[in-house]
């Protein structure tokens, strides 16, 4: 349990506090707490969690876009951008990944720069030299416990989805080509279940019938996968796979 002192939000208003009063010491009248809380820099250790907290944050109101002014978004970004350093820089890959991720969902929703198409490259750059696309031969799933291999899935479909929604978009070529992909779904267990566990092996193998948000995802998942098809069949002038004698059947399979 992490006691109230020791966390940024206590150490934060105590800086603050003491930033006021001394301004009122000095015979301040006209005392800006937002300036003198831009001169507060945050120990290296809430780094990483202001960056999420922050962009977490840009992303919803940005859902919520004609529920909050546009500078709201904005200012969450931008706090969140100072700390980004931190989770580009981490030793753990998966944890920069996410940040990425995060930073491209709210270039989709918000003009950003860099913009979207840039974004998501450094994501789809970090997320095949992570080897996220394939669970071939090449790249063994024995060696990650259950856990880090959901994670790892659900990083690597994020990037598909989101690598097929802005490219169907924008009419441009996918980063990572569909012939390339051999990644299971991550599992669609509520994340209540999904722990650390050595006697679990792989957690897709394992069902629930607990209801999952997951399963909306899954779903978006293949809709994307839909969407792959029809832009290289139609628009990229793909060969017609086998099974179909014409484009006549194809079209009435993906209609269906």
């Amino acid at each position: 349990e992490i006691k109230p002192e020791d966390t940024w939000y206590f150490e934060y208003t105590k800086q603050l506090n003491e930033l006021i009063e001394k301004e009122k010491n000095n015979g301040s009248l006209d005392i800006d707490s937002n300036k003198l809380a831009s001169n507060i820099k945050a120990p290296q250790i809430f780094n990483k969690p202001l960056y999420f907290l922050n962009i977490v944050f840009a992303i919803s109101s940005s859902v919520k876009h004609l529920q909050y002014p546009e500078h709201i978004s904005d200012s969450f970004k931008n706090a969140a951008l100072k700390y980004i350093d931190s989770v580009y820089a981490s030793t753990d890959r998966l944890e920069s990944l996410q940040s990425i991720l995060l930073l491209t969902l709210f270039s989709i929703m918000r003009p950003a720069v860099p913009g979207v198409w840039y974004v998501l490259g450094s994501a789809l750059r970090v997320c095949v030299d992570l080897g996220l696309h394939t669970e071939s031969n090449l790249i063994n799933p024995d060696s990650y416990d259950c856990f880090t291999l959901d994670i790892r899935r659900r990083l690597f479909w994020c990037c598909y989805a989101l690598d097929r929604q802005v490219c169907v978009y924008l009419g441009r070529p996918f980063g990572i080509p569909e012939e390339s992909v051999h990644v299971p779904f991550p599992t669609d267990l509520d994340d209540a279940l999904i722990v650390h566990d050595d006697t679990v092996h792989d957690y897709s193998k394992r069902t629930s019938t607990m209801s999952s948000y997951k399963t909306v995802s899954l779903a978006i998942f293949k809709i994307r996968q839909i969407q792959a098809e029809v832009q290289s069949i139609l628009y990229e002038r793909k060969e017609l796979p086998r099974k179909y004698k014409d484009l006549k059947e194809w079209r009435r399979n993906i209609s269906n």
